[in-house]
């Protein structure tokens, strides 16, 4: 059984590495991408922005389904399976592009 002064130490190092990780991810580009997507959602739910986040870390701007529907004209078609926001509009904005450019 370890005695007490070795139970400090390994207390001590797990710390000691604790911050070491925690610094390393802060200061991490991933992070700072993260941070930025947070600052230009922060009305939406922690919820809300890490699945923008997972879409397309580099977005600026969300519509719900309702707002591509009357600002956007665009529907979204049932299929198979879900979709994510920005697939839909960008699917959806292909296809009108295409055959608009085919007539």
């Amino acid at each position: 059984m370890p005695n007490k002064a070795d139970v400090k130490a390994w207390k001590a190092q797990l710390v000691a590495q604790a911050e070491q990780q925690i610094l390393k991810l802060t200061y991490s580009d991933q992070f700072k991408k993260y941070l930025n997507t947070l600052a230009k959602f922060h009305r939406y739910s922690a919820r809300n922005i890490d699945l923008i986040y997972a879409q397309n870390p580099q977005a600026t701007q969300v519509a719900g389904f309702k707002q591509w529907q009357k600002a956007f004209n665009r529907t979204v078609n049932r299929g198979p399976g879900r979709k994510s926001y920005s697939d839909c509009g960008s699917d959806h904005y292909e296809a009108n592009t295409s055959r608009a450019e085919a007539s």
